[in-house]
């Protein structure tokens, strides 16, 4: 049977059934604060009518608190579905559009490693596990796609900043080194069939003097 520490409604069109406001403008404060004790229970839960959204303004940690990424998970996350996350990528919001060449020579200045995390790393995010993951190196990284390189927030036991990447060059320039392959295919294509007609047209001229010959 459900039970309730308390039930708030708001009837109009405009209103708000809860609207906590933490004042203090410096410290760690909550406006609001969830908590439940049961392994099965939600500290928060919210539902709404087929078409209701959820909104937050700033930054999302989950599992962790953000340091610099608008949404920040610790550990792996999940979908129902497979596919990407979207992005828009309307040719309408897109200026100094150019197609992008040179993948298969880009792609061999990228260093693919597989690795295990530092155990003082691993002790600091307790969603790692002590296994091998695969990725690149950032500093490397950095060098072939420097725009794709930034601080993550996090600082090593020294207080330099840790470096994070953003791979997706890689799927665009992957798809794009595809893509002249498959012109060296066609072009190495064509040249066969051109050596292929050569060689029926002299089969077949050999074939005629092997007649005279004969005669």
């Amino acid at each position: 049977m459900d039970n309730y520490g308390g039930i708030f409604e708001a009837a109009g069109q405009t209103g708000r059934g809860v609207y906590a406001f933490a004042s203090a403008t410096s410290g760690i404060n909550y406006a609001m604060r969830g908590r439940t004790d049961s392994p099965q229970g939600f500290a928060a839960y919210f539902t709404g009518a087929a078409g209701s959204t959820n909104y937050f303004e700033r930054a999302v940690g989950i599992g962790r608190t953000t340091a610099t990424n608008m949404l920040e998970v610790a550990g792996a996350a999940s979908k129902t579905t497979a596919g990407d996350w979207l992005a828009n990528s309307d040719a309408r919001i897109k200026t100094d559009i150019q197609t992008i060449s040179g993948a298969l020579e880009t792609l061999d200045k990228v260093r693919l490693v597989d690795f295990k995390y530092t155990e003082d790393y691993r002790k600091q995010h307790s969603s790692l596990e002590d296994r091998r993951y695969m990725n690149v190196i950032a500093q490397e990284f950095a060098k072939v796609f420097p725009d794709y390189v930034k601080g993550s927030g996090e600082k090593l036991p020294n207080g330099e900043e840790i470096l994070q990447v953003d791979s997706y060059p890689l799927t665009i320039y992957s798809a794009a080194a595809i893509q002249e392959l498959h012109k060296v295919i066609q072009q190495k294509d064509e040249k066969i069939s051109a050596l292929e007609t050569k060689v029926d047209n002299l089969e077949a001229r050999l074939a005629a003097i092997e007649t005279l010959l004969k005669k």
